[in-house]
């Protein structure tokens, strides 16, 4: 038998607000129900923040990201059949703090803050050589650190 949740509300003459748990007749303290979130039971819940997280992923087979080693600055690689992919056109990459730069088939971000977005837009074939598609890619990444990002079509 499934049973629901259902309160009851009792209001007493002093105007205070008393909730009850319909089936057990417990209280449940309305300061209790203005607690955010985090807090439970008189002690504060840390909340768990991801260390990325992919917000757009448009025509990519798949995706690797690693964070290797201390510093401020992301290295996006992409690849086409496991090999670099030089038939990229109109390559465009939108973040809002860091230098761009390239190096060899290698495209950069450094000097970065944290949390740092990313979106990364380019047209490529697809593995067979027959299709181009537009690919989108847009991430956020909160841990600060040096990231390797590679992108497979």
């Amino acid at each position: 038998m499934n049973k629901s949740k259902i309160s009851v509300v009792l209001c007493t003459l002093l105007g205070s607000v008393i909730f009850l748990n319909a089936q057990t007749f417990d209280p449940v303290y309305s300061a209790d129900l203005l607690l955010p979130d985090n807090v439970k039971e008189n002690k504060v819940v840390p909340e768990v923040v991801p260390p990325y997280k992919i917000t757009t992923r448009r025509y990519l087979s798949h995706f690797s990201m690693q964070r290797f080693s201390q510093g401020n600055e992301i290295r996006i690689k992409i690849l086409l059949n496991s090999v670099e992919n030089t038939d990229i056109e109109d390559f465009a990459l939108a973040y809002d703090s860091g230098n761009e730069y390239r190096m060899g088939n290698i495209y950069g971000i450094d000097h970065v803050t944290f949390p740092l977005y990313v979106k990364v837009t380019y047209r490529t074939w697809n593995a067979f050589h027959a299709v181009q598609s537009d690919v989108v890619f847009e991430f956020t990444i909160n841990c600060p650190g040096t990231w390797n990002v590679t992108l497979f079509n």
